[in-house]
């Protein structure tokens, strides 16, 4: 993925000042290509944006074209060629922009862990993918950690992972989590984050889920503000 097509995908302040040093590498990088492609009598604006969105790879295929092409023309004053820049830039960062957010919103979306509740499995500062692709036609599943907006307040999200699905019977025992009166497996919950609450037999209504997070004695939960529609599962999350 190029940097103008993955900028968007983390909120973070950090990662876009980061990034910035790449944008302009590859907006020099295309600018060039389209600046020689002209000069070779190639397509210029066509090389210009194939460079600007496969980067690297562009520029590995430019050098090798550009030797089976002879300078047809010389090169053009430097108004001529801010303006070529100008032409190349606008609107292709108009297309990444509009195609990163679609990609964010249906596709995939890079986002950084902000909270302990999903400890150790995810830790703070943790960057991981969230794939929005898996619900398109599969229901979310039982161990699944997922990328959730928090019922009572959608505009946050959470990472927590799913514990019951649409028609499970679930209870808690001492901490201990029963699912269709089988207990749950957890190795991923450390002996001193475990928990000892009690939660009386809970039949999971039909689009809805019952979410825990891994720190037990300390996360925020379906535990504590109820059930999470499907609507709000937002994606499967990828360390």
């Amino acid at each position: 993925m190029s940097p103008m097509l993955s900028f968007f995908a983390d909120r973070s302040v950090t990662d876009f000042l980061n990034v910035i040093p790449a944008l302009a590498i590859g907006a020099v990088l295309s600018w060039w290509v389209a600046y020689d492609a002209a000069r070779r009598g190639r397509a210029w604006y066509a090389w210009g944006a194939f460079v600007w969105f496969t980067t690297i790879v562009g520029i590995g295929v430019w050098l090798v074209i550009r030797r089976r092409s002879p300078i047809v023309a010389s090169g053009c004053g430097w108004s001529r060629e801010f303006g070529r820049a100008l032409a190349l830039a606008v609107p292709l960062t108009m297309v990444s922009v509009v195609a990163n957010t679609w990609l964010v919103i249906h596709v995939v979306q890079r986002a950084s862990v902000q909270a302990r509740a999903m400890e150790p499995t995810l830790s703070p500062g943790q960057h991981v993918w969230v794939n929005k692709l898996t619900y398109w036609r599969a229901a979310p599943q039982r161990g699944d950690v997922v990328m959730l907006n928090y019922p009572q307040d959608p505009k946050l999200t959470f990472a927590l992972r799913i514990i019951a699905v649409e028609g499970d019977q679930l209870r808690i025992e001492d901490g201990q989590v029963f699912v269709n009166d089988r207990a749950v497996p957890e190795d991923f919950v450390r002996a001193d984050y475990r928990s000892h609450e009690y939660l009386a037999p809970l039949l999971i209504p039909r689009g809805s889920y019952f979410v825990m997070g891994d720190r037990r004695n300390s996360a925020s939960d379906s535990r504590h503000w109820g059930l999470v529609p499907r609507k709000y599962i937002l994606g499967r999350i990828t360390p």
